[in-house]
């Protein structure tokens, strides 16, 4: 895939300078919608950015670092977007909640964090222990929005 080009009135182009190691594998996608209530009469504009950050697997002293430089730089997106406060990245952060990683993010509202008891709080479990490593990161804005209702 060609990930050079970027489409679209608010559409970044790829972190990564030629010629060097890339910052992301699996770059963010990153897609403008307009979510309609189901009465067709109100509508929301919401950016959504989906993630797949770097593994855990090999050396961690190599990779921790690239996520959480993967992790700042999805969390600009969410920053730029706060103008228009509905944004959310999602995906395979590859990190816990208390992680460096997920600092990046800490002007944003991890839903994991906010609403699910820390008994529940997994998305994946390895030898029979509970993890999160998947995230849901959502503006402030965004937050307050459902949280006053939604559409």
């Amino acid at each position: 895939m060609d990930y050079t080009a970027a489409r679209g009135p608010r559409a970044t182009a790829n972190p990564c300078d030629a010629d060097t190691y890339p910052l992301f594998d699996r770059p963010p996608y990153v897609a403008d919608l307009v979510v309609r209530n189901a009465r067709g009469d109100r509508a929301l504009e919401v950016r959504v950015i989906v993630n797949h950050f770097k593994s855990k697997r090999g050396d961690e002293a190599d990779n921790a670092p690239r996520r959480v430089l993967q992790a700042a730089f999805v969390a600009g997106l969410l920053a730029a977007a706060d103008a228009e406060p509905n944004a959310v990245a999602l995906g395979d952060f590859n990190d816990l909640l208390a992680s460096d990683t997920l600092a990046q993010f800490g002007g944003e509202v991890n839903l994991f964090a906010r609403y699910v008891p820390p008994a529940d709080r997994y998305t994946y479990i390895y030898d029979g222990r509970a993890e999160v490593l998947d995230h849901f990161v959502a503006t402030p804005g965004l937050d307050a929005y459902y949280l006053a209702g939604g559409p």
